[in-house]
């Protein structure tokens, strides 16, 4: 089941839901879901009706055991211990009526209000048997709108997939954000699954956003944190006091439960008074942990739904979880007794250092109390530091690994993370002017390629402008909308052009997947304090600026040289001109459309640019790689060809020579002076073929 929050104009919000499309999507691609959901509906109704004769007056307390898989990226999503033990509190408080504002029921509603008996504990055994604080903490960039895709993950620390048996534990997925599709500024905070239907949706628990989980700290100005009150009322099989919109449910059913009054729609904010159904005398009940009032106005169950779960943990399919062989299995009355499990990150986030630079560690160990740390951090000083968040300077250009152990009364564990931590030269290798074509064998090492499963950067062996590679930001109709992918650079030292307006050019092919996108964001940055700030040179629009080809079609790639085009960006205006080790960052926003192709990106003082492309049949330069004397050749009785220009890396000519070709067979000798990549550009004013040349003597 899903919740939604939409923020009006002024400072109030306002609730809905995402379940109804959430299920509604599901039951349309599989026909047994359907059949299902219809079939649950009805039975809400006659569990309602065998609860009622069977419940006790006082019953026993049962207990859930409960795991939360905090799903992150080193960002605020990496929620606190603290914050997940007060979602456990707010939880208990809910569910035992022990809550503070239980005295806000109305005196109408004051008798249906319930103790409904039901408790929750965090786990201290996992699946396996192994000591656990019922928290696991896995990295990935599914956090950012992954949905229940997070529930396959698999966390490298317990070698184990993070979705744990339902049967035995509540699973509570914490994620930076939930998508669902919300058009902002609406927005998803939680979703979970109806009991049964496992079989169908292949997970069981609650997906939530980590502001919405608890009420302090990341979740401190939510509302008293009942989002998971109402998503575990899902889990344990309620439905809203509106009902199912895809069943018609408001006014013509409820939520099928006799004591909760029949709600025509989803009430918002603090409503007051409000009666939307007339064929009762019974104003709806605003303060139900089931509606979507603000969770400030939430505050009671009733006793029709205390029963209706209560059932499903006692005779039903949640039956396993409150059982006492389970909380045995799981461990929920006894202590923890666990070794810590080690993670760190630096504080800033950022792993790219310059030379001299301190650097700030921060201990983000989980799975319990750590009593001590043991740090290493090669080519760092200190080498080693016994504290839990060390301070320390690299001198030296390099990739270091660092390595954690921590340890308590139960045991140590110990984590390493290689080439972590890489320290920038304080000039770069490569001088400008000078041109990355995207060919040589340690090109992949060079340069960092942000990737998220099999979308992102990566070399493309076989499409370039010249040569055979290209890098490629591989983008389909599958890849998340909004997801970034950075292409960031080894450091340039462009100190020697200050004062020249150096420019960085590019060749970039890309095309629409559809005429109705505004298609894939390019945006290129500069930094020039090894990454910790970045400044924007220009941004490019996949309808305007960006798109090299007015060809529109989804899974393009580029085939010929008119698929390609030219971008450029200043650096001296930028104020990057003087810097001896400049990185660039070229970052590729997804729209689920086509990949970005980038090719002979260029920093020196021209573009290496023309203003037309065209083939030239025939064309030949030989020997190349050559000792200085290439011969070019050709024969096109398709078009004349006016003159051949010998361009430097930087996009300046050297030299030109006259052709005056006319249809047969022409040849011309191009001599080379030094070593060094040129480029041949043939053609007349209606269009060029580039062709790179490298002299070796």
């Amino acid at each position: 089941m899903a919740a939604a929050i939409s923020a009006s104009a002024q400072t109030t919000t306002t609730h809905s839901c995402g379940t109804d499309e959430y299920y509604g999507e599901q039951a349309a691609q599989n026909p047994h879901l359907k059949q299902w959901l219809d079939n649950y509906l009805s039975a809400v109704e006659d569990q309602d009706e065998h609860a009622r004769h069977t419940s006790e007056k006082k019953a026993r307390i049962l207990t859930i055991p409960v795991v939360f898989h905090v799903v992150h990226n080193y960002g605020p999503e990496n929620i606190s211990e603290e914050q997940i033990h007060d979602a456990i509190r707010v939880l208990n408080e809910d569910f035992r009526r022990l809550n503070t504002d239980k005295d806000k029921t109305r005196d109408i509603f004051q008798s249906r209000a319930a103790d409904c008996e039901i408790q929750f504990k965090l786990a201290t055994k996992g699946p396996n048997g192994e000591p656990t604080n019922g928290i696991t903490r896995t990295v990935s960039e599914l956090t950012y709108g992954g949905d229940n895709a997070v529930v396959n993950l698999k966390n490298d620390n317990f070698i184990q997939n993070i979705k744990w048996d339902y049967t035995r534990y509540l699973n509570i997925w914490v994620i930076s954000y939930c998508d669902r599709g919300a058009t902002p500024p609406s927005r998803v905070l939680a979703f979970a699954s109806l009991p049964g239907s496992f079989s169908s949706l292949g997970w069981d628990g609650i997906v939530a956003s980590h502001d919405y989980v608890g009420s302090i700290e990341e979740a401190s100005n939510q509302g008293r944190g009942r989002t998971l009150t109402h998503e575990v009322g899902h889990w344990l099989g309620l439905l809203h006091t509106f009902g199912y919109s895809k069943d018609g449910g408001g006014c013509n059913r409820g939520d099928g439960i006799s004591d909760t009054p029949p709600v025509d729609q989803a009430n918002y904010g603090c409503p007051g008074e409000v009666n939307s159904c007339t064929s009762d005398n019974l104003p709806d009940m605003t303060e139900n942990y089931m509606d979507y009032a603000n969770g400030n106005c939430q505050n009671a169950f009733t006793n029709g739904q205390k029963n209706v779960m209560r059932d499903q943990l006692e005779n039903r399919l949640r039956s396993k979880n409150a059982s006492d062989g389970n909380l045995t299995f799981t461990g929920v009355d006894d202590a923890i007794a666990s070794a810590p499990i080690p993670d760190f990150h630096v504080v800033s986030r950022n792993t790219i250092a310059c030379p001299g630079e301190e650097l700030e560690f921060e201990d983000l160990s989980w799975n319990g109390e750590v009593s001590d740390y043991n740090w290493t951090f090669l080519g760092g000083t200190p080498s080693r530091s016994t504290d839990e968040n060390p301070k320390v300077t690299y001198t030296e250009p390099g990739t270091y690994k660092v390595m954690l152990q921590v340890s308590n009364s139960f045991g140590d564990n110990t984590v390493t993370k290689t080439e972590f931590i890489t320290v920038l030269p304080a000039e770069g290798d490569l001088v400008a002017p000078i041109t990355e074509d995207v060919e040589s064998a340690g090109v992949e090492d060079e340069w960092s390629m942000e990737t998220e499963s099999i979308f992102g950067w990566k070399i493309d062996k076989g499409r370039a402008y010249s040569g055979n590679q290209s890098f490629r930001a591989h983008i389909t109709a599958s890849t998340e909308e909004n997801q970034k992918f950075a292409l960031i650079s080894p450091p340039f030292d462009v100190s020697d052009l200050e004062g020249l307006a150096p420019k960085l050019s590019f060749r970039v092919a890309y095309a629409l997947a559809d005429n109705t996108t505004s298609g894939e964001l390019l945006a290129v940055y500069a930094s020039k304090d090894c990454g910790r700030t970045w400044n924007i040179l220009r941004g490019y629009l996949g309808k305007t600026t960006l798109k090299s080809t007015e060809t529109i079609a989804p899974n393009w790639v580029p085939s010929q040289l008119s698929d390609w085009h030219t971008l450029s960006a200043d650096i001296g205006r930028s104020g990057f001109d003087a810097t001896s080790n400049l990185l660039f960052k070229f970052e590729v926003t997804s729209r689920a459309g086509n990949s970005v192709f980038i090719d002979d990106i260029n920093v020196g003082l021209h573009n290496v640019g023309v203003p037309g492309r065209a083939d030239i049949a025939n064309l030949e330069l030989a020997p190349n790689p050559s000792t200085g004397m290439v011969r070019l050749s050709f024969r096109d009785q398709s078009r004349s060809i006016t003159s051949v220009s010998v361009l430097d890396i930087s996009g300046r000519i050297l030299f030109e020579k006259d052709l005056n070709y006319t249809g047969s067979i022409a040849s011309t000798e191009l001599n080379f002076q030094t070593n060094g990549m040129y480029y041949a550009r043939i053609g007349d004013e209606g269009g060029y073929t580039m062709k790179k040349v490298i002299i070796a003597k």
